[in-house]
């Protein structure tokens, strides 16, 4: 095959579209003539076994907005990449026209035209719009702004997008959702605006909406904060079975508070794995709070001496006086961190992040993963996570219970599970943790550090 390059790719142009009286077609990456009613044809390979594409023009919304000369019979047809919402768009005389909508959700005068100063007073501008600004495994979703007497609504989409019902003369919308099939989560804009029975040339509104990446797979929950959108946990409690998977947890029937084979052991605030936090047998104690260079270590702030491995029972809210806040986080994990390699403690902001309503009933958080108490029922007892969009749940957090600070005595083991973070309060001399139990779910709560409490790590990223 002949093989054309840049100067023949220029030259073709030059002679087939600079003389207004000359004559020709060419074919443009082979040697053959082109179809007769083709005047330029340039073919995808254009080199044995490599592919390509036309490239359209890259223009935002405004750069298109600004192109002059449209009010000309010989701009109709023209192309380009509309780069806000990554759309194929044409110019068909009157408006500009996306190939991911069609024509069908266009207002009646379109976008305005370029220069064009909107004075038609019956334009009411949408206000803002209402509706999902996360999404996970979605594939459906509701937008909509407040309809005004006499508009109409012309939607713009992100690629992919479609509508698929709507009412309030679209004021309302029924959006079918495209996958997010790249590796992390993206960043997606949808606009609104008004239209008269003349024209569309009012105020447009955007939304910004983000999409996580593609499904990870194991143990992985939505989460708001992170570059793909997940969040990807230890599949079990520390000090549990690391051998079984989440339907054998939840199966299992705790021979009682003292079983660790799912419920796992309980940790003091900012401590290591040293014997203090095993459920069974019960670890030595000591009353506390422990102080001074005899009973702690100053290099890592743990206990020292014949205080390791002990359980430190204080009649206050921690263990140790002066209290450490950076015994688990110091701007990444310490060496205090129980957690295994490329794990660590969840901070409380991520565990905010896969709960999206504090403080309240589990029913109300379906922004983000559906939170399902599961009651022991022969089995044990705790909250499933199931990623919004998905039907397979992907985690399970047994009510572990406590170990409590002051008698050292196992705590609502069934019950409830306290889950720590590995920040502290800014309101009191506690650390967060996150709360569970069949009333709800709380990922802020505040509690005593010398309390022994269950871990859950995450995955660094």
């Amino acid at each position: 095959m002949k093989k054309i390059f840049l100067l023949s790719f220029l030259s073709a142009f030059f002679v087939v579209f600079s003389f207004g009286k000359l004559s020709a077609q060419v074919n443009i990456g082979a040697d053959e003539a082109p179809k007769s009613f083709s005047a330029l044809e340039i073919q995808g390979q254009y080199k044995t076994g490599v592919f390509g594409g036309l490239r359209l023009p890259q223009l935002t919304l405004s750069e298109r907005n600004s192109i002059t000369g449209l009010t000309s019979p010989d701009a109709i047809g023209l192309m380009i990449l509309n780069t806000d919402n990554n759309c194929v768009e044409y110019w068909n005389g009157t408006k500009w026209v996306s190939l991911c909508s069609g024509d069908d959700d266009t207002g009646p005068g379109g976008d305005p035209d370029p220069g064009e100063v909107c004075d038609d007073p019956s334009i009411v501008n949408p206000d803002a719009i209402a509706g999902l600004t996360f999404l996970c495994l979605q594939t459906t979703a509701t937008y909509s702004v407040t309809q005004a007497p006499g508009m109409s609504y012309y939607w713009s989409l992100p690629n992919g997008w479609s509508i698929t019902s709507s009412s309030g003369a679209k004021s309302t919308i029924e959006v079918s959702i495209a996958p997010n099939t790249k590796a992390e989560s993206q960043q997606l804009q949808i606009s609104v605006r008004a239209c008269s029975a003349d024209n569309c040339c009012g105020e447009a509104k955007t939304l910004i909406v983000k999409q996580a990446a593609s499904f990870p797979g194991g143990c992985s929950v939505c989460s708001s904060i992170t570059p793909t959108g997940w969040l990807t946990f230890l599949g079990y409690n520390l000090g549990a079975n690391s051998d079984m998977t989440m339907e054998a947890q939840m199966a299992y029937s705790p021979t009682g508070a003292t079983d660790a084979t799912v419920y796992g052991d309980l940790y003091q605030w900012g401590r290591t794995t040293d014997g203090h936090q095993q459920r069974f047998p019960t670890p030595a104690m000591v009353a506390g709070p422990l102080s001074g260079s005899t009973n702690l270590n100053n290099n890592t702030g743990q206990p020292a001496g014949t205080n390791i491995g002990k359980f430190i029972t204080s009649g206050t809210s921690d263990w140790r006086t002066p209290q450490d806040d950076l015994l688990w986080y110091n701007g990444g994990k310490t060496v205090n961190d129980p957690c295994p390699a490329g794990y660590r403690i969840p901070t409380q902001t991520e565990w905010g992040s896969i709960y999206d309503s504090a403080y309240s009933n589990p029913s109300t958080a379906t922004l983000f993963n559906t939170w399902t108490w599961k009651s022991a029922g022969g089995g044990t007892a705790g909250y499933v996570l199931t990623p919004v969009g998905s039907s397979t749940a992907t985690l399970f957090l047994p009510a572990a219970g406590y170990r409590d600070h002051s008698s050292g005595a196992l705590t609502n083991v069934g019950t409830i599970g306290d889950y720590w973070s590995s920040s502290n309060s800014s309101i009191s001399t506690n650390a967060f943790h996150l709360g569970i139990g069949s009333g709800g779910v709380n990922p802020a709560l505040g509690g005593l550090r010398a309390h022994g409490q269950s871990i859950r790590c995450i995955a660094e990223y």
